[in-house]
């Protein structure tokens, strides 16, 4: 207990990593850790994940978001100063919109109707609707859906 270099948990510990994460001679838990730091080289298993961490409270295996995981990996390369720097603005909308939703750049567009009325232009399914409603767009508002 005196001397800290000679704690046997430690060495105990790592062996059991090593052995959990080994394809080779353990139990085949391998993660290549590199990978999981990077969305663009992310486990096709752990997007989900990544996505209920950008919208909590989301479940990204139901009907309608299912089909947008793959694209969490291009909506986590610029989410901080596209997305939540600038959440509730239009411009927030609209990158949630062509990056995590597919929809055309060239043909979507959000803008202020008024003083708390946004218009979004884009022809968008019931399900995201009731995405953006919950999670993206801003409580206290009112939208109008056009289709371009």
């Amino acid at each position: 207990e005196a001397d800290t270099n000679n704690v046997k948990i430690v060495p105990i510990l790592k062996n059991y990593l090593r052995w959990l994460f080994s394809l080779k001679y353990g139990y085949g838990a391998y993660i290549e850790w590199e990978t999981l730091r990077s969305p663009m080289e992310m486990p096709e298993e752990l997007l989900q994940g990544l996505a209920e961490f950008y919208f909590p409270g989301e479940d990204f295996s139901s009907v309608g978001l299912v089909e947008i995981l793959p694209n969490i990996r291009r909506f986590s390369i610029q989410v901080d100063s596209q997305y939540f720097d600038i959440k509730g603005t239009t411009a927030a909308i609209k990158y949630v919109l062509v990056t995590l939703l597919g929809y055309d750049y060239t043909t979507t567009a959000v803008s202020n109707y008024g003083s708390n009325v946004i218009e979004i232009v884009a022809d968008i399914s019931e399900e995201h609707k009731a995405f953006l409603q919950r999670s993206v767009l801003p409580a206290g508002m009112s939208y109008i859906y056009t289709t371009p």
